[in-house]
């Protein structure tokens, strides 16, 4: 085999402090400070992290959002920039949903919105293997999100839902089963932990060196 000719796959590996979790009490605490509105009407939060472009596909979101507000207080917690943030402002005021979706803009303490979450919401058109389905999942969240790309294969099924893209009656019907999820989702079980492993830092190191290895001894054969 010539030098070259193989193909290897390396994904990023998360870092230890998306592990760290805040008490039941904390959360509350953390909520009412970093939410607005919070404390006189509590409910569901949930989260969302990406760059606010056509490829995230918020406005399904939104649109199941529309439809749930109907049936329970919540807030969700948009994070991320882009270029279509106007347009996104736009479609949450004609939504009526202005007191429960929050733009944060980029910020730099993404796991500390994470720690305060009830599910992480991933709508996107496609995806490889999502740092941010990876880091909610370090936090602990459940996550509901589109069946695409390498996102079945990141999940842990029974923390996790999956819907159509672009199928906001789908993302509807998962938010409404979500209460469900969060009283059998254990996110101490050793299964979880196990699955979580795979996409730690310090095996990603360990593929590193292996792919090192492989490229090296593959320059040592004969042409």
């Amino acid at each position: 085999m010539r030098s070259g000719s193989r193909r290897f796959i390396l994904n990023n590996g998360i870092e230890d402090r998306f592990y760290d979790r805040y008490s039941r009490e904390e959360v509350e605490r953390q909520r009412m400070e970093m939410i607005t509105g919070y404390g006189e009407e509590p409910g569901q939060v949930f989260v969302s992290v990406g760059n606010l472009v056509p490829f995230k596909d918020y406005f399904t979101v939104l649109r199941a959002l529309r439809k749930y507000d109907r049936l329970a207080n919540f807030y969700y917690l948009i994070i991320g920039e882009g270029p279509m943030r106007e347009e996104i402002e736009r479609k949450i005021s004609e939504y009526g949903l202005g007191g429960r979706v929050l733009l944060t803009g980029r910020i730099d303490n993404v796991v500390e919105y994470l720690r305060i979450g009830d599910c992480l919401i991933h709508s996107s058109r496609g995806e490889g293997i999502s740092n941010a389905i990876l880091e909610a999942m370090y936090a602990g969240l459940p996550i509901i999100a589109t069946d695409v790309g390498g996102i079945p294969e990141t999940v842990f099924p029974a923390s996790s839902m999956l819907f159509p893209y672009k199928d906001h009656e789908a993302l509807y019907r998962c938010l409404i089963k979500l209460p469900e999820l969060k009283v059998t989702f254990n996110p101490d079980a050793e299964d979880y932990k196990m699955h979580l492993e795979r996409f730690s830092v310090e095996k990603m190191i360990t593929r590193f060196e292996e792919i090192i290895g492989a490229v090296m001894s593959d320059r040592k054969r004969p042409a």
